[in-house]
């Protein structure tokens, strides 16, 4: 049964940029040319998102139709390269790949980072208020911001830490490798 733009058995279904981005929720609101899809309950992430080969859980997610953007709030969950990724809000631009994300917290099986704000915008990445720890030897590098470019880096006010004691303290770092 196709129902109204776009939405399907339930689903919404749209295409940008040669992909179909589909959200499931267990409830939805149309409002003009904005959509919110939501959890009935505000502690379960059981709105589902896939775009690509990307697939994210959210509490709720928001989508702009006519500027095709998605804004994710309430908390985020998702997977990337044997890496979990959870976080609390989001905002996509699937025509330009900007995203920027709050509260992100990034677990693999050796490490664990942790960002009050993790951006991609073009070929730069930012980190800001970021921790990036090896639970192994409980060693953790602490960033006020870190700007990662293709092949080269900026970090500011890092303060290495062995067992969460400061061993020192590099108010600008720059490593570049091109």
């Amino acid at each position: 049964i196709l129902l109204t733009a776009g939405i399907l058995l339930g689903a919404y279904q749209k295409q940008i940029e040669g992909k179909t981005l589909t959200i499931s929720a267990p409830a939805q609101e149309r409002t003009g040319r904005t959509v919110r899809f939501y959890s009935r309950n505000k502690k379960r992430t059981d709105v589902l998102l896939k775009y690509g080969k990307t697939k994210i859980l959210a509490n709720q997610a928001t989508i702009q139709e006519t500027k095709n953007k998605i804004y994710l709030k309430g908390g985020f969950y998702s997977e990337y390269l044997d890496n979990e990724i959870v976080g609390e809000t989001l905002s996509y631009n699937p025509f330009s790949d900007l995203f920027d994300a709050k509260e992100v917290i990034v677990k693999s099986k050796y490490s664990v980072s942790k960002a009050e704000s993790f951006a991609f915008y073009g070929e730069k990445i930012t980190l800001k208020h970021a921790t990036v720890g090896l639970d192994l030897i409980k060693f953790d590098i602490q960033f006020d911001q870190l700007d990662l470019y293709p092949g080269w880096i900026v970090a500011y006010g890092t303060y290495p830490k062995l067992f969460s004691v400061p061993v020192f303290y590099i108010p600008v770092l720059v490593e570049d490798r091109r």
